[in-house]
């Protein structure tokens, strides 16, 4: 069942958040959680991949968080349908499977961060923050997760030649990205369209063989490009 907030009276709310948890409690737990200041607004909390979709045709928000494991499917085309409809929109994966193959794949479709309800520090409201300063919030055991994947990638990449795929505009973008830059930002910077800087960061993410910008950053600096 989708549900829909309302902003409470005399309060200012600024940063607009859709969440997508398949089960009521934790539904619950998740809007009182990131309501908790007052900095972020839950515009609607719903319970699959459909009803997200749905939602997001409708209106685009500046943050997701949703559970990796959905009963339609891995949220990656939530995920890809709301960067399409906001480009800086940020996402947030919050569950309880610690499942290797999934917690790469929700990262790789392009969650932000990925944090467990298994792990008693985790706060939601101050998850959306630290992605907000541009950082990658994650429970340590997703961390471990994700730097075992990146160790094996580094192996076998080492048995292959550096290349310089990019050009000079995405040189451009991509010094903007490692920098933390927002795509609206970077358009304004560069003078060009916010879909011409996405343009530009898929272009970076599949030269590089990466899926996000932390990874992008890194192996650019692995090949000095920065």
């Amino acid at each position: 069942m989708m549900s829909t907030f309302s902003n409470p009276p005399g309060k200012t709310q600024v940063h607009t958040v859709l969440i997508v948890e398949p089960d009521s409690y934790w539904r619950k737990v998740h809007s009182m959680d990131v309501s908790r200041d007052g900095t972020f607004e839950v515009l609607c909390a719903v319970r699959n991949k459909r009803q997200a979709v749905a939602f997001l045709s409708r209106l685009p928000v500046d943050f997701i968080v949703t559970n990796s494991m959905l009963p339609d499917g891995n949220p990656a085309d939530i995920i890809r349908f709301a960067q399409k409809r906001n480009p800086d929109c940020l996402v947030l994966a919050a569950s309880d499977c610690e499942d290797a193959n999934i917690v790469m794949q929700t990262i790789t479709s392009g969650a932000n961060g990925y944090v467990l309800f298994s792990d008693k520090t985790t706060n939601l409201c101050s998850c959306l923050r630290v992605l907000q300063a541009g950082g990658s919030p994650a429970s340590p055991a997703v961390a471990s997760t994700v730097l075992r994947s990146l160790q094996s990638r580094e192996n076998q990449r080492q048995q292959m030649p550096e290349k310089h795929p990019l050009t000079a505009r995405e040189l451009d973008t991509l010094r903007l990205l490692a920098e933390g830059i927002s795509f609206s930002q970077i358009s304004h910077i560069l003078v060009i369209s916010k879909s011409t800087v996405s343009t530009h960061a898929a272009n970076i993410y599949r030269k590089l063989d990466v899926h996000s910008r932390t990874e992008a950053v890194y192996r650019a600096k692995q090949m000095k490009l920065l």
